[in-house]
């Protein structure tokens, strides 16, 4: 499983990430990806790895 501070950073970079390719705030680029659930899918995905990462071994 990820650490709560990788998942915050990576979740901060992407809404970096997305603000830069759209030309809109980051605050705006929270705001849409909170509306559309974007960040829930993020977490669900990187829940996944980790889970699959930790039956691996």
């Amino acid at each position: 499983m990820y650490s709560v501070k990788n998942l915050a950073e990576y979740i901060v970079a992407l809404i970096a990430a997305f603000a830069r390719h759209f030309s809109m705030c980051e605050s705006d680029a929270y705001q849409y990806q909170h509306r559309y659930g974007a960040v829930k899918v993020v977490h669900g995905i990187c829940g996944l790895f980790g889970e699959y990462g930790a039956e691996k071994r």
